[in-house]
């Protein structure tokens, strides 16, 4: 399926599985649009008559979110929301299934249950007192 891409303007919130009203924001400084995917779990096979039958599982999201020269600590944000280091500590500390919520900019807010996919990709762009970092994750549902 093609991808949707949320709009600058959402919030994006986690939290554990273990404290789900404890929610963490991370910061819209120079967050890029960010993007969510559909993958179709199904199974096909032809039948003995030539027809092909497809058996349904479920729709499986994963969103994709970056920023670019986004401050490494949250004191520096322009929001005061988490910055590079704090989400690259959320990630090592959590490599098993968090809540993911995102606010869009009707307002209404959806919470879902994610695992990070691959990794965190993160290139130090300025270094100083104030590092300026470069991040990309992906997180899908579980």
């Amino acid at each position: 399926m093609a991808a949707m891409v949320m709009p600058k303007g959402s919030i994006i919130k986690v939290a554990t599985t273990a404290a789900p009203t404890t929610k963490f924001a991370l910061t819209e400084h120079n967050r890029n649009e960010f993007t969510m995917d559909v993958e179709r779990i199904e199974r096909s096979q032809r039948m003995h008559n030539g027809r092909m039958r497809k058996w349904f599982i479920a729709d499986k999201r994963s969103w994709n979110v970056s920023w670019d020269l986004v401050p490494h600590n949250a004191a520096n944000t322009l929001d005061g929301f988490w910055g590079g280091q704090d989400i690259e500590t959320w990630f090592l500390a959590h490599p098993d299934e968090f809540y993911l919520w995102i606010r869009k900019p009707d307002g209404t807010e959806e919470q879902v249950l994610v695992m990070f996919r691959d990794g965190i990709n993160k290139s130090v762009q300025k270094r100083g007192a104030h590092e300026l970092w470069n991040i990309s994750i992906t997180v899908e549902e579980v």
